[in-house]
């Protein structure tokens, strides 16, 4: 009868467990070879080695929080009145003067050739900012009805429905020519407005007020709404400064987070520690 492997049941290499001398004769079998799949006993580090890689996180953490002072203490109003008053546009101005498009492509995946495509819905996407380069990949004969947007690399796509939550994404290049939902405004940038700073201005405090005030009856936005909304768009060389500061704030948000679940784990594993050591009186 074949035998499987299961938790009480495990194959070893026969040199394992058998020992021949240099005649070939069997000297020794080890019957007490080690289940790999029993976990060993928790083991506990001392309590004074938790605290000083705590101290030594809580140290980076400073330097982190530093940094980020250093990047937001910096004058940088550019959602003020008076910059508003000194780049706002429309957005509908934009569209009409083709400097911005929306919703550019659409198509329904139920005609086209292709046996499936990566369909993006809003539950896919993130908070925001953010990149998106993964969808689901469903037959085309299958495709949602809501499934119509056609998405090209660096759009940025936008969630009008409970825009507050900020499904708001830039699509990666493994995405070009796929396909989301129709839940989403579909912002492809020309030469006045880089990608990325559209990304994040839609992500902003700012814009997304403007969202929910317009589409208070109900937590959506229409296209026409849409357009009565105001983008700020300063020159290209501030765009990218902006968009610089933003990207290395990002990155050091995400250092202090790692470092921080960090601490807390060392904090979560003192006590245990602290018990294990008093239990064996050496408290």
């Amino acid at each position: 009868k074949k035998r499987e492997e299961n938790d009480q049941a495990w194959k070893v290499k026969a040199e394992d467990v058998l020992k021949y001398d240099e005649n070939k004769t069997l000297v020794s079998a080890n019957l007490d070879i080690t289940n790999p799949k029993v976990q060993a006993g928790i083991q506990h580090l001392p309590p004074e080695q938790i605290i000083n890689t705590v101290m030594q996180k809580e140290q980076i953490v400073i330097g982190l929080v530093k940094e980020i002072a250093l990047l937001t203490g910096k004058n940088n109003e550019l959602f003020s009145e008076s910059q508003v008053q000194k780049y706002g546009v429309q957005l509908g101005r934009l569209l009409d003067k083709n400097e911005l498009m929306l919703n550019r492509e659409t198509k329904n995946p139920q005609f086209e050739e292709t046996e499936e495509f990566i369909y993006i819905d809003i539950s896919s996407v993130e908070r925001g900012p953010g990149t998106i380069s993964t969808g689901q990949t469903i037959r085309s004969i299958n495709a949602p009805s809501r499934a119509r947007r056609v998405v090209r690399e660096n759009d940025v796509i936008f969630s009008t429905v409970r825009p507050n939550l900020r499904a708001i994404a830039k699509v990666g290049k493994n995405l070009d020519g796929q396909i989301c939902s129709t839940g989403f405004a579909v912002f492809s940038c020309k030469k006045m407005i880089l990608p990325d700073f559209l990304l994040y201005q839609l992500s902003s405090t700012y814009f997304i007020n403007q969202c929910v005030t317009r589409g208070a009856h109900y937590p959506a936005i229409n296209d026409s709404n849409l357009r009565k909304t105001t983008l700020i768009i300063p020159p290209l060389e501030t765009q990218a400064e902006i968009v610089l500061k933003l990207t290395q704030f990002n990155a050091i948000e995400n250092k202090l987070l790692i470092e921080l679940k960090q601490i807390k784990k060392g904090w979560d594993d003192l006590l245990p520690a602290v018990v294990y050591k008093a239990f064996k009186g050496a408290l």
